[in-house]
């Protein structure tokens, strides 16, 4: 049962729109204004005040947006004909943003501009089927000047971003494309279902091909290592994280509330069980090694201070660099692009101090191999898949060669092979 319909306007009333829609875009021209953006945050709010503090002109015009994801759970005819005849703060109906707006409102009469007796218009518009759709009241001054408030609706940007993003990194592979959405009750199945069909429409606009749609109920992480084994690759939409992690460690398991709880809260691995002893981040697993084996770690309390500033510098700046770099050029496939011009130079200079310092040390810690030479040793051997000439660095090659000449090392493809792309 549809409440609106399109009106079709005759060429002589669709000029007339037209007209007014380009008077009213010339008089905004001749303004100015000003869009605070607002998601509830105190930080966000800041922007009200701003616009408030900035806006002292009776030309100048200040917008106050709060965009929320659709919610198909606010379907009502009674809820969309009352908005439609009501503006959203006085409906009665509390929709997700409009405590917010009040708030927003409440700061302007904090900061001078009280819009309580100004008049005002509200207007409702459908979309993207959600019954509550976009809302905007309009408060107008004596003086000419305009305080909007909008709430608007749209699919989660957030997710859709990651949708697009994540959709490119799948087609580097050249292998097809199923979207997998997993809800962690059966009432939540309907939700799951909407998100791959809106995904997939997304894609279809990209231009890249979905060849399957699959939705499944349970814990994302089970769901996701179980289907796992029919994929080559499995890329999960956590913007949280780094191409490589979302490519090639996944995400969606270290979301686990479970996995966060029980296992490492930073929802990341490394992890190590030694008993009844858990341990995340690699620079603590090497150290903890290196105690209980005896081995690779510091004799004195000024060589822990020194492989731990080692070990910093590597994770922050010598493999963080490295790594992203290799994955973005081989298997990401992006080409040169600004972001691996900046980690190629973030690399090279990492590179250079580490060669520079090699040149009066025959291991980064003295004469002898410490847990400092093991993490900065981590990438240096993928060789070309680096994108750097490394033998340039006539002091690192020096140094790789002791590492390759100590008792059972390997090359890293020897210990993990590495899977055909």
């Amino acid at each position: 049962m549809a409440f609106f319909s399109r009106t079709t306007l005759s060429d002589r009333q669709e000029a007339a729109v037209n007209k007014t829609l380009q008077n009213l875009r010339t008089q905004r021209r001749n303004r100015f204004r000003a869009l605070a953006c607002i998601d509830g945050t105190d930080e966000s709010f800041v922007t009200v005040r701003f616009g408030a503090r900035y806006c002292v002109q009776s030309n100048c015009d200040l917008i106050i947006l709060f965009v929320r994801p659709i919610d198909q759970g606010l379907h009502s005819g009674g809820l969309q004909v009352r908005l439609a005849r009501q503006n959203m703060l006085d409906a009665g109906f509390e929709l997700p943003g409009v405590r917010h707006l009040r708030r927003a409102i409440e700061i302007l009469k904090e900061e001078g501009i009280d819009v309580s007796a100004w008049p005002q218009e509200a207007e409702h518009q459908d979309a993207w089927g959600d019954a509550a759709g976009d809302n905007k009241i309009e408060y107008l001054s004596p003086e000419g000047r305009s305080v909007v408030v909008k709430l608007k609706t749209a699919p989660d940007s957030r997710s859709m971003q990651a949708v697009r993003r994540s959709a490119v990194l799948a087609t580097v592979t050249g292998e097809p494309i199923t979207l997998f959405s997993v809800a962690t009750t059966e009432s939540g199945r309907s939700a799951a279902e909407e998100a791959v069909a809106n995904a997939k429409a997304l894609l279809r606009a990209m231009k890249i091909n979905v060849a399957e749609t699959r939705v499944a109920v349970g814990t994302p992480a089970e769901e996701i290592i179980e289907s796992g084994s029919l994929y080559k690759v499995i890329v999960v939409t956590d913007e949280g994280r780094s191409r490589l992690q979302r490519l090639f460690r996944g995400s969606i398991a270290t979301d686990d509330p479970a996995f966060r709880h029980d296992v490492n809260e930073m929802g990341e691995a490394p992890v190590l069980e030694h008993g009844a002893l858990r341990l995340t981040q690699s620079g603590v697993i090497l150290d903890y090694l290196a105690e209980r084996t005896g081995r690779y770690g510091a004799e004195n309390a000024s060589e822990r201070r020194e492989i731990w500033r080692w070990i910093l510098f590597d994770n922050h700046k010598f493999t963080a660099s490295l790594a992203t770099l290799r994955f973005l050029v081989n298997f990401a496939k992006t080409g040169e692009t600004p972001v691996t011009e900046f980690l190629r130079a973030r690399a090279i200079n990492a590179i250079k101090i580490v060669d520079g310092h090699l040149a009066e040390h025959t291991f980064i810690i003295g004469k002898r191999l410490t847990i400092a030479d093991v993490s900065l040793s981590g990438y240096v051997f993928y060789g070309d898949e680096l994108t750097i000439p490394l033998a340039s660095y006539s002091n690192l090659q020096k140094w790789m060669d002791r590492i390759r000449a100590l008792p059972g090392w390997k090359h890293p493809y020897d210990l993990m092979p590495r899977a055909p792309m």
